[in-house]
């Protein structure tokens, strides 16, 4: 049934107005949707909203038909950090919400093992968390997040501290594994090139307050590559219906005061 967000409102005790204002998306199993749109807009306070880490001050989420209260096991979050345990090895990192699961120890060390491979990290597993990369780290906080077998993986900006060679190598990688395991994705980016690399749909929010302001389907096929063709005259296209998006909203706002 998938992810449905209905008529979501929120707004901080200290705000004068709302974050986010009438909020409805469906979300389909499977789906890789991309939300986009300037700093301040409420991407990040949706996708807390979405995991059960903050509460909307309206309107609902369902998760199958299932009304979101809280945090669960059905929910992800992968962040722009790593938000590794320094003090567990690559290994230990992953098994530890296999562990709070409930998995016994061998179960812990084969889906582990299965998802460090497919991260291209085995060799890696006894290594400790300061002898990584910035890449390699984002690519263990992955396999850890895949390793929960969630029904929706949310992501908040995962490459955004990382140079643009590994940001480039780690796209590559989470659209082959996407594309093997067909995960629900809901992934926020300032990039218009990223989501046009990934998504199925692109949700353009607008600010203050963040509402939907355009969706955009992406019928680009898989996998894709920043440097074709296809692929550099549908990132203008789409920069083009953004940028009239951008400028109808500026000129209803002056047509307001």
């Amino acid at each position: 049934m998938g992810l449905t967000i209905k008529n979501i409102y929120k707004t901080f005790p200290s705000a004068g107005k709302p974050t986010l204002e009438d909020i409805n998306l469906e979300i389909s199993d499977g789906e890789f949707l991309c939300v986009t749109g300037p700093s301040g807009c409420g991407k990040t306070t949706l996708l807390n909203i979405i995991a059960g880490l903050e509460t909307q001050t309206s309107g609902e989420i369902l998760l199958d038909g299932n009304k979101i209260t809280g945090a669960g096991p059905d929910r992800v979050v992968m962040f722009q950090e790593s938000a590794l345990f320094p003090w567990l090895t690559v290994i230990e990192n992953i098994k530890f919400g296999l562990k709070l699961a409930g998995k016994q120890k061998a179960e812990q060390e084969e889906i582990a093992m299965k998802y460090l491979k497919l991260v291209q990290l085995a060799h890696f597993k006894d290594y400790r968390c300061h002898e990584l990369s910035g890449g390699m780290k984002q690519r263990v906080a992955l396999a850890r997040a895949l390793a929960m077998d969630s029904k929706i993986l949310l992501m908040d900006e995962p490459f955004a501290s990382l140079d643009k060679q590994t940001k480039n190598m780690l796209r590559d990688e989470i659209q082959k594994i996407w594309m093997q395991t067909a995960k629900t994705v809901f992934f926020i980016t300032h990039s218009i090139e990223e989501a046009l690399f990934f998504a199925d749909r692109i949700v353009l929010l607008q600010a203050d307050p963040g509402k939907v302001a355009g969706i955009f389907k992406v019928n680009l096929p898989r996998p894709r590559h920043i440097e074709e063709p296809a692929f550099i005259e549908f990132r203008a296209k789409l920069l083009t219906l953004i940028r009239k998006e951008v400028e109808k909203i500026a000129g209803q706002e002056y047509d307001n005061h």
